[in-house]
């Protein structure tokens, strides 16, 4: 097991800068759980900065070339890492922190954004015509789901007035989507809200909130497999 994880190290790509820190004798005496502490810590922060390397590379890019791009929301918004994220694994089941994050990413079953295995980008729905399935058709237009997008909305204006005061009539498409797939992600990470352990957790359990209420969406309409 050791051996194993130490390989994984140098599969991220840290194994040059462990080797000169420590000789082959501190080396081989390391253990097991020291090892893999370590090869998270290292994978992580590599991907950290993959993405920020990313994020930035791709802000430059025309904008026709950038609408290709499955993850753009992630870019446009400025998604990085967040310590909202610990509270959401530990309060969604497996299956909702699925559908969360296929959302998120932009890689799911919707015709428009299949990675790849499909033949047609456009809505399955007869009454939806030549429209393409994508998140925003989903979310906000399929005419197949009007009664579950209603209940969706009416229990998510809810907690929009709570927080801000204005309805979800009163936002944009872009505000909506943004506030549905990562609830509150500025407000927690303001100082004040950091500081107030109470003022956190109701932002968090608010964000909770609104991600089951995005479950319950997708379960009650039957188009993600769980």
């Amino acid at each position: 097991m050791a051996k194993a994880a130490m390989f994984d190290i140098y599969q991220t790509r840290q194994w040059k800068e462990v080797e000169k820190k420590c000789t082959k004798q501190e080396w081989e005496n390391y253990g097991m759980k020291a090892i893999k502490k370590e090869n998270r810590r290292s994978g992580l922060y590599g991907t950290l900065n993959e993405w920020t390397r990313y994020k930035r590379d791709r802000r430059g890019k025309k904008k026709g070339a950038r609408s290709q791009s499955l993850t753009q929301n992630l870019i446009d918004w400025d998604i990085g890492y967040h310590y909202a994220y610990k509270y959401e694994m530990s309060k969604l089941l497996r299956w909702q922190w699925c559908i969360v994050t296929q959302l998120r990413s932009g890689h799911n079953c919707l015709n428009a954004q299949k990675k790849y295995g499909h033949d047609s980008t456009l809505c399955d729905q007869e009454v939806c015509g030549d429209l393409k399935e994508d998140l925003r058709h989903y979310v906000y237009v399929c005419m197949a789901y009007g009664q579950q997008r209603n209940t969706f909305f009416d229990a998510l204006d809810l907690i929009y007035m709570d927080v801000y005061g204005i309805s979800i009539d009163s936002i944009d498409y872009e505000e909506l989507i943004q506030f549905i797939l990562f609830p509150l992600q500025e407000d927690l990470l303001d100082k004040d809200i950091r500081r107030d352990t109470a003022a956190r957790l109701k932002l968090l359990n608010q964000r909770i909130t609104v991600l089951k209420l995005l479950c319950c969406y997708v379960e009650d309409t039957g188009r993600f497999k769980k």
